[in-house]
């Protein structure tokens, strides 16, 4: 149930009404107990203490740090009885979305006008080595005079280290989110990326990448966007180079900065061509005439703030006295308490400062513009378009084996799914009794305990797992990034904290993402410098002896999972569904909870690793 905390005092301001509410956090307006200023007060839903409480704080800090005409200022950061907050400027005119509705298409002045402000913070930010990481029209704001303000600097940092971060908080963005990212490792041409994206639906009125949370991933890693000439034919060409510069797969393919696309952008706006599409596709707009005077609030009412203004970037729950624009919209996980042993849950706790854990990095190849930008520099500007030749590239291959064959998954939610080759393990059990597991029948070695505790063996071909208590643990098979694990197996009984689970990307006994069942849960669960937490659960009950199908997929930052009785048809849709960007490869597993009479019978063990191709269908 949501905490009305109107009335409350948060360092030095009173917070006199809710703006908005969303699953990452609630925004107040909020008055200063001795300026009688107002600020915009953003109450995140986490309660952090130590070593916790001090990552935010360094994190809040460096962004407080951040001073640039088009950057909204935190005024103020603090952990308040394990409450962690930001203070910001007021904002009550709204963002660019509230102004220009989805669908609706600028002229190119004002495109130009935005982009300059926009990447003029970015350019900041990046010197100063921070990466926004959420790029989109709901974050940026507009003054009182037209121009516009960057906001939610670092909030993308902050989400991701509170570990309340839900697959919902990743749909809202990824429309924007460059295929690095997605894949969790962000740079700074990542918010490149994510501009060009916006600019693009300024120009169309459409977006280049649209679908469910998979299509839009392998849509951003190897589906070229489509022409902005296939949307708008009156648009040149030149315009369109630029814009799939900024969009290129590979970051080192975009330009050499986010001030570099912008200075390529209005060159590309200043021909004759342009300004009579620029003319033609919507009236001019003044940029004084931009905010309705109406939405201006008086001085008598909410003095204006001295510095940039933040906006209630969520969706509003209340009507306040004058408009409040409806930002960035997030939906909590759903996390019930979870007793699984020795990995004993609770709703989920902020994490340590975001370190990606990998054992491998990969760039999926892009198709290079360099053609495109000579034909730019020769048909804009002559020789002042030399800059644009001097644009860094690597050369990368594009080969792709012959030899893969993707195959779907025979279940009934083939819809969702992606092809997956490259069989990365797999064992039925078909062999002698024997006391552990030995070589499985892929020839790989089964490690962990499976060859080293009495508690596994081969008994009626089929893996075994008896007479243990505690924690077991089995891998099979070798590092991998994007894959997949498919389990059939049935345990005799769930009763004192026993549960039964697969491991994805595990990196060692103290980092792994982990799918279970508990009898009552279906759960996906991390576990990261040994402190485990639950990133999704959902009611399921497991009837003991009866055979289940344990599927579970890591794709990117994306974890789902899904479990059925072996005798049915796989469900259509997968039932729960997490995001995650802390480890980005390791092994595939087992890792199951025991007592001493519990009896684990394994019937299959599959992992595949999941190739995402140009040819891939949903």
């Amino acid at each position: 149930m949501a905490v009305d905390r109107v009335g409350r005092r948060l360092g030095n301001y009173r917070l006199t009404h809710l703006l908005g509410r969303g699953g990452f956090a609630e925004v107040y307006l909020g008055e200063h107990q001795r300026l009688g200023t107002y600020a915009a007060i953003k109450v995140l839903h986490t309660h952090l203490t130590g070593t916790e409480a001090d990552n935010f704080l360094a994190e809040a800090r460096t962004i407080a740090h951040l001073e640039h005409p088009h950057i909204i200022r935190i005024l103020d950061f603090d952990v308040q009885d394990g409450l962690p907050f930001l203070v910001m400027g007021y904002a009550p005119n709204g963002s660019l979305r509230n102004h220009h509705p989805k669908g609706e298409r600028l002229p190119l002045p004002t495109v130009v006008a935005y982009v300059q402000q926009i990447a003029a913070a970015l350019q900041y930010a990046h010197d100063h080595r921070v990466i926004h990481r959420d790029i989109k029209p709901e974050n940026m704001l507009v003054g009182r005079d037209g121009e516009i303000y960057l906001s939610d600097f670092g909030i993308a940092l902050i989400d991701q280290s509170s570990r309340i971060q839900s697959i919902q908080n990743v749909v809202g963005t990824a429309i924007y989110m460059a295929p690095e990212q997605l894949q969790g490792k962000p740079r700074c041409a990542s918010d490149q990326y994510s501009l060009g994206i916006v600019v693009y639906e300024w120009l169309t009125g459409e977006l280049p990448f649209r679908g469910l949370l998979l299509q839009l991933y392998n849509q951003h890693l190897t589906a070229p966007p489509p022409s902005l000439r296939s949307v708008i034919p009156a648009l040149p060409a030149q315009l369109d180079a630029v814009i799939q510069t900024a969009l290129a797969k590979d970051p080192v393919q975009r330009f050499e900065s986010v001030t570099a696309f912008a200075s390529a952008l209005e060159l590309a706006c200043q021909t004759p061509a342009s300004i009579l599409v620029g003319k033609l596709t919507s009236r001019l707009e003044a940029l004084s005439t931009l905010v309705p005077s109406t939405n201006i609030p008086s001085a008598q009412t909410f003095p204006p703030p001295a510095t940039p203004l933040a906006s209630a970037s969520l969706a509003p729950i209340v009507t306040p006295p004058r408009a409040v624009p409806i930002g960035r919209r997030l939906l909590s996980v759903s996390t019930s308490s979870l007793k699984t042993g020795s990995e004993h849950l609770s709703a989920p706790p902020p994490s340590a400062p975001l370190t990606a854990l990998s054992a491998q990095q990969d760039l999926h190849p892009p198709v290079s513009r360099r053609a495109a930008l000579l034909g730019i520099s020769t048909l804009l500007v002559g020789g002042t378009g030399g800059w644009l030749l001097s644009l860094h590239r690597q050369p990368v291959s594009t080969s792709t084996s012959s030899k893969q064959q993707p195959s779907k998954n025979t279940g009934v939610g083939a819809q969702e799914d992606l092809p997956l080759t490259n069989i990365l393990a797999q064992d039925t059990f078909q062999r002698a009794d024997q006391t552990f597991w030995g070589t499985a029948s892929d020839g790989h070695s089964w490690e962990g305990d499976a060859n080293r505790q009495p508690a596994f063996s081969i008994a009626g071909a089929s893996g075994r797992i008896a007479k243990g208590k505690g924690t077991l643990n089995a891998l099979l098979g070798p590092v991998s990034k994007d894959s997949e694990i498919l389990v059939s197996a049935a345990i005799n009984s769930f009763a004192n904290d026993v549960n039964f689970g697969v491991v994805l990307r595990w990196i060692n006994g103290d980092n792994w993402y982990k799918a279970l069942l508990d009898g009552k849960h279906l759960s996906i669960l991390k576990r990261i410098n040994g402190q485990t937490d639950a990133l999704k659960t959902m009611p399921l009950v497991v009837q003991p002896n009866s055979s289940y199908n344990l599927r579970f997929r890591t794709i990117g930052v994306v974890l789902l999972a899904k479990a059925w009785p072996a005798k049915q048809d796989e469900p259509a849709d997968w039932q729960i569904t997490a995001s995650d960007n802390i480890l980005m490869s390791g092994r595939a597993g087992l890792r199951t909870v025991l007592q001493p009479t519990t009896i684990v019978t394994i019937i299959s063990f599959r992992a595949v690793s999941a190739v995402i191709s140009s040819s891939s269908t949903l």
